[in-house]
């Protein structure tokens, strides 16, 4: 299979999700001035911070949830990065980037994944955390796809100690809602 597709190895600096507006069929006059993390206000994503300080540089980055978007007044010459759900509706931006972080999980989670694949609009570049999140969701409609792993933000470093003890057993990151379900832990 032909793919579109870049291996970041890692490094976040080799990513930049500005595509060439012939591809799109649309002329763009100079940069494109803001960036746009939506933010599903349902998961945990320490990416944003990550993403947020490497392209603060280059662009206004701005972390607004999707009821915001539509009220912003430089869309159509910004890049708009969502992280995954479902994306009924395409966004009408210069640069639409669809991020795939994991698979879905809990209750029925095949079937999400495959809700994703046959109803999200098709955006200009898909972003996958690894080769396995993009070949299990199976997108093959010629769109261009980037392997990126996690992004972390440069302060991580600093907690490099292990603590002498611990005031915790178990620490869960994720999306907490009702699909999620609970564990018991004896």
């Amino acid at each position: 299979m032909d793919r579109k597709s870049v291996d970041s190895s890692n490094r976040m600096n080799q990513v930049d999700p500005v595509i060439d507006a012939s591809m799109k069929g649309e002329k763009r006059v100079g940069p494109l001035p803001s960036l746009y993390l939506l933010d599903s206000l349902k998961a945990h994503l320490p990416e944003f911070s990550a993403y947020a300080a490497y392209f603060a540089g280059r662009y206004q980055v701005k972390r607004i949830p999707l009821s915001e978007l539509s009220g912003q007044l430089d869309l159509r010459r910004s890049i708009v990065w969502q992280f995954m759900g479902l994306a009924w509706s395409s966004v009408p931006a210069g640069c639409v980037v669809h991020d795939y972080r994991s698979l879905s999980t809990g209750r029925l989670s095949r079937l999400k994944d495959w809700l994703k694949k046959k109803v999200n609009v098709k955006p200009d570049v898909r972003v996958f955390l690894n080769a396995m999140v993009r070949d299990e969701m199976g997108f093959e409609d010629g769109v261009p796809d980037v392997i990126l792993d996690m992004g972390v933000p440069d302060w991580i470093s600093e907690y490099s100690g292990i603590p002498e003890s611990f005031d915790w057993e178990y620490c869960y990151v994720g999306a907490i809602s009702r699909d999620a379900g609970c564990l018991s832990v004896q």
